[in-house]
């Protein structure tokens, strides 16, 4: 029987010191009693399957240290990710800051260009306002005469712009044709485009001669239409519904 410390010597290849003297000692007082041979021989499989768990034990420890190093890396790896994330978002919130401010100087320049486009259009519509109110007194001036000179019309009550319950008509005057009294009416247009344009001028003309009818009476009307240019189905259709057009460049 070998000693106790040749056996310590042998299991100390598979066992921590501490169980390899635990297990010698067991060992060497088992054969001093003079245990059974298969006693002793399940007493080495025992030992030898002791042996093999410890060695499934450690490999499987050193499975657990990789895998914990592994996980650890991977913390790191999603605590850069988590900062990278953060600063991110700190640079989001600053451009969306950035963003914020540049809409709301956007807003401030669109909403005083919108007050210069509305004073720019009320300036337009003032000059042609004034453009218009200009054109008319100038008809009004030269008119006359032109009637005369084309038509035989002399003027025996100068025009006035008329005021009716709806709108207005730019025209409104008396005279006389071999001896009859007429009523002349008429409506001042800047262009005039096409029959449509003719149409709602002379809409305007008939109007007025309801609304005016008792200053009418029985006289006959001439009606006219005064305009910077009127394209030739304009006058046709004119001439056919009793209205005389007239362009500026005649007067």
């Amino acid at each position: 029987m070998p000693g106790l410390q040749n056996i310590q010597a042998q299991l100390t290849d598979a066992f921590t010191p501490l169980q390899s003297n635990v297990l010698a000692k067991v060992i060497y007082d088992s054969y001093n009693e003079l245990i059974k041979t298969s006693d002793f021989n399940e007493l080495k499989n025992i030992v030898s399957e002791l042996a093999v768990a410890q060695r499934s034990t450690e490999k499987r420890m050193d499975e657990l240290a990789v895998a914990q190093r592994n996980t650890e890396k991977r913390i790191d790896e999603l605590a850069v990710a988590q900062r990278n994330t953060e600063k991110r978002k700190d640079e989001l919130v600053v451009a969306q800051k950035n963003t914020e401010k540049e809409l709301t100087l956007l807003t401030i320049n669109v909403s005083k260009l919108s007050e210069k486009v509305h004073d720019n259009s009320v300036a337009i519509g003032g000059i042609g306002r004034t453009m218009g109110y200009w054109f008319e007194n100038e008809v009004y001036r030269l008119l006359p005469c032109f009637l005369k000179d084309n038509y035989g019309i002399v003027v025996t009550k100068r025009f006035l712009r008329r005021k009716l319950k709806t709108g207005e008509v730019n025209l409104f005057g008396k005279g006389k044709k071999g001896g009859e009294e007429i009523v002349i009416i008429g409506e001042v247009k800047q262009r005039l485009e096409g029959i449509n344009d003719v149409k709602e001028a002379i809409a305007q003309l008939e109007n007025a001669e309801k609304v005016l009818s008792k200053e009418i009476e029985k006289n006959k009307t001439f009606r006219i239409i005064i305009t910077h240019l009127a394209v030739s189905s304009a006058i046709t259709y004119a001439k056919k519904n009793n209205t005389c057009i007239i362009q500026s460049f005649e007067l």
